[in-house]
């Protein structure tokens, strides 16, 4: 899974991508990182999440990160 980042003309902000990753005390982690390296989100790994927290983390991170009002979000599906 992936989220588009858009600020309020529609242009691309940033990219976030759902990663799995082995944390250096062996614990699995879901990531949720984009193109510049920002974390969104980390927690402990399921296969679900809740979609609304999701959007809320990715609103507020990007708001915050990049300094933007008014973001868009879409959420696309990766193989």
């Amino acid at each position: 899974m992936y989220a588009t980042i858009t600020d309020s003309n529609g242009n691309i902000v940033t990219i976030v991508n759902w990663k799995v990753v082995t944390h250096e005390n062996g614990q699995i982690l879901d990531r949720f990182i984009d193109s510049n390296g920002n974390i969104y989100l980390e927690r402990p790994q399921k296969e679900v999440i809740d979609g609304i927290e999701l959007i809320n983390k990715l609103r507020i991170k990007a708001e915050s990160f990049y300094q933007i009002q008014g973001i868009g979000i879409s959420i696309g599906r990766t193989e």
